[in-house]
């Protein structure tokens, strides 16, 4: 398992940050880039995934998520389980980019925040606690400062759970962008 992490991270170059935010972080912050997932298999990223606890599995931890349990988690760790392949995540991944790209415009009307907005395609993991791995959405930079950017879908069937915008964040969501801000 070192040694898939080693060469993901030895094929890393700085020609791989594509844009300022990404730079800075990995250079600034207590992270490590350990793999660009636009230039790994996703066979690879599952397996770096298994390899670390990211902000998924901080909601099972806990015992928050209504997805995995503690144990669970610690048997997909060991042994793997099926990735999750549904509609939801189907349509998590084709609207990201959107939400993404209209973030910016988001921001300047709600608070009159000038931004940039980026994706950030690479795992990161802490160098202080190596178990703990991160694959955020986006950076995103203000006059205020930089920041990170989670995006979660909902249907109008989550809304009971709190999940849409005129709703309080569900903690599992919380307890993901804690784990990984």
């Amino acid at each position: 398992m070192n040694q898939e992490k080693l060469s993901v991270t030895e094929n890393l170059i700085e020609e791989d940050f594509t844009d300022e935010s990404q730079y800075f972080i990995v250079k600034n912050k207590n992270v490590e880039v350990i793999a660009n997932n636009n230039k790994i298999t996703p066979e690879e990223w599952l397996t770096l995934r298994r390899s670390s606890i990211g902000g998924s599995g901080a909601s099972a931890i806990l015992g928050l998520s209504k997805y995995a349990t503690p144990l669970s988690l610690w048997a997909d760790k060991l042994y793997g389980s099926p990735e999750i392949n549904n509609d939801y995540v189907k349509w998590g991944n084709i609207l990201e980019p959107v939400i993404r790209s209209q973030f910016k415009d988001y921001l300047l009307d709600a608070g009159k925040i000038k931004s940039r907005v980026y994706e950030s395609p690479f795992m990161y993991r802490s160098k202080t606690h190596p178990f703990m791995t991160a694959n955020i959405d986006g950076i995103v930079i203000t006059d205020q400062g930089l920041g990170g950017l989670e995006i979660k879908t909902a249907t109008i069937l989550q809304a009971k759970d709190g999940v849409l915008m005129s709703c309080p964040m569900p903690i599992t969501v919380r307890s993901s962008i804690i784990w990984q801000f």
